[in-house]
């Protein structure tokens, strides 16, 4: 099987609501998506994510997760989603503690 190439791309003003967005298609889904965004997002924002575009991606996991337990269900997917995700908080929340910038646009 080839290797994985993994390539930064540039990045424009557009692009984090585009993430963000992703990220919300991505939330509760029991299928690929949510490990081919998270992954997606953490090869190209490393180190060049807004604190507040992290901010939103964080806020809409964390209520993503109450509305589920509000509910008495998983929603943030099956067990190996709900891995994904708290995976990706963790990312988040060291993004935001190495974040110097006080730009709160997404």
């Amino acid at each position: 099987m080839p290797k994985k190439k993994t390539e930064t791309i540039p990045i424009s003003d557009n692009l984090y609501t585009v993430a963000i967005c992703a990220v919300r298609y991505a939330l509760g889904r029991r299928t690929y998506m949510p490990g081919l965004v998270t992954d997606w997002v953490m090869a190209n924002f490393t180190g060049r994510m807004p604190k507040g575009t992290a901010e939103i991606m964080l806020r809409d996991i964390q209520e993503q997760r109450e509305m589920g337990e509000r509910a008495k269900y998983d929603s943030l997917g099956d067990p190996c989603d709900v891995r994904t995700w708290e995976k990706f908080e963790a990312w988040l929340k060291e993004e935001i503690s190495k974040c110097t910038s006080t730009d709160t646009e997404p």
